[in-house]
């Protein structure tokens, strides 16, 4: 060993994935952590995949019917990612070093390929 301390890596921002069944309080905890951290100064976001397929199927509804649409969902979830990757960059760039911007990810994401999707970009 060199006796050197290793280097710092700056953090960028800080992305939680909270996930689980329907009704099992993602969006309390979310919430109330946010509340928490905000109050401390750190800069938070929330991006729910809920909220943009509600608003998807609110705004494509014929005659009031919001049945289960594929595409509708799909549409949804590349808006979430999306978004998701763009809240990263912003915390990540409006924080100090050392203390990175905390961006919570909220849904169900009940396969495993829909987080890797998730991971694969807010790496990149």
């Amino acid at each position: 060993m060199s006796g050197r301390e290793p280097a710092e890596v700056p953090l960028k921002a800080l992305v939680i994935a909270v996930y689980g069944l329907p009704g099992s309080g993602k969006s309390t905890l979310t919430a109330e952590t946010v509340h928490f951290l905000g109050k401390r100064g750190h800069r938070v976001e929330i991006v729910e995949l809920d909220s943009r397929l509600h608003q998807l199927q609110r705004d494509n509804a014929a005659g009031g019917d919001e049945a289960f649409d594929a595409q509708l969902w799909h549409d949804a979830f590349r808006s979430f990612l999306s978004d998701l990757c763009d809240a990263a960059r912003r915390c990540g760039s409006a924080t100090r070093p050392g203390e990175p911007g905390v961006v919570f990810a909220v849904d169900n994401l009940y396969y495993r390929s829909m987080r890797w999707q998730l991971m694969r970009c807010v790496e990149a």
